[in-house]
């Protein structure tokens, strides 16, 4: 996995949100409308695209079809 420090701000930001929520809701993944509004984002969108790069760079994994599936990965 590629260390969290090659990550933008913005993702090392999402990252701690995702990690501090799933911590604090006993495993359950924040929806993308909380994560927008974390992030001071107007739109979804913003956070899909973060998602998918957190996806691809390996910190993250989401099951498909399935809302608040995002699982980091140790």
């Amino acid at each position: 996995m590629a260390e969290k420090y090659s990550l933008t701000v913005q993702q090392r930001n999402l990252m701690a949100f995702i990690e501090a929520y799933i911590a604090e809701h006993d495993g359950v993944a924040p929806s993308f409308a909380e994560m927008s509004g974390h992030l001071g984002l107007g739109s979804k969108s913003g956070v899909h695209s973060l998602i998918t790069s957190l996806k691809e760079r390996g910190h993250i994994k989401t099951i498909r079809g399935r809302s608040r599936s995002i699982m980091v990965v140790e």
